[in-house]
């Protein structure tokens, strides 16, 4: 059994799949400096809209939520995958410091989007729906996911990078979803945030020790966004 799972992560992190995937998830890193989207000749560029649209004169509360909720998942969570990703390639695994980061930014990105989502239900005035706590479900079953993960003593991936993958999907798809509904016109950025979600997605269920239990986090996800798709 020990020989077996040694073998299984032996090859499930010199596959030259993992390096592919790793190399196509670099594009998350890149993404919010890049076109994202057009409508007419108004070009969207979520490091430009973000600093324009960010005011200073938000409560505390609110504004730190808003800053973390761009900066955790869009800037820290993308490039601490790709450099978890491009040591564990190089030398088979990730130091206990480097394993704790990681779930700091997962936890630090869940929760800042968890935040904005609270804050939004406040200061809208109006009554709470079911659909503002699709953020809620969905890292709910991300974390239960990732809790199951941990315990597996044959999981080839460091669960501190799926933890950062399970944290950075979500916010990914959001916007992804906007572009769909909202109809304005793809960009390079939309293109490059679709790859990235199908490239961490493969390797979540990598990382997973059976394929069927990427479900937990999957099938709640899937189901939010396809019921945000049809309300909308």
């Amino acid at each position: 059994m020990i020989a077996r799972s040694i073998t299984n992560k032996s090859f499930i992190r010199t596959h030259p799949v993992q390096t592919v995937l790793t190399v196509l998830g670099l594009n998350g890193v890149l993404l919010i400096f890049l076109p994202f989207a057009a409508r007419n000749r108004e070009v969207y560029i979520p490091a430009v809209v973000f600093i324009e649209e960010l005011p200073l004169s938000l409560p505390p509360f609110v504004f730190f939520g808003a800053l973390s909720w761009w900066l955790a998942p869009f800037v820290l969570v993308p490039s601490a995958i790709s450099a978890g990703y491009l040591r564990w390639l190089r030398i088979g695994q990730l130091s206990r410091g480097e394993e704790i980061a990681g779930y700091v930014f997962a936890l630090l990105a869940a929760c800042s989007i968890v935040l904005v989502e609270i804050a939004d239900m406040v200061l809208r005035y109006q009554p709470v729906e079911i659909g503002d706590f699709y953020a809620l479900i969905i890292f709910g079953a991300g974390a239960l996911f990732v809790i199951q993960n941990a315990r597996s003593t044959v999981s080839p991936v460091p669960n501190s990078l799926v933890a950062m993958q399970v944290a950075y999907l979500p916010f990914a798809i959001v916007w992804i979803l906007l572009v769909v509904i909202e109809d304005p016109r793809p960009l390079v950025g939309w293109y490059l945030a679709v790859v990235t979600v199908l490239a961490y997605s493969v390797q979540i269920v990598l990382a997973a020790e059976r394929p069927w239990q990427t479900l937990i986090f999957f099938a709640p996800l899937a189901l939010a966004w396809g019921l945000l798709i049809w309300v909308a």
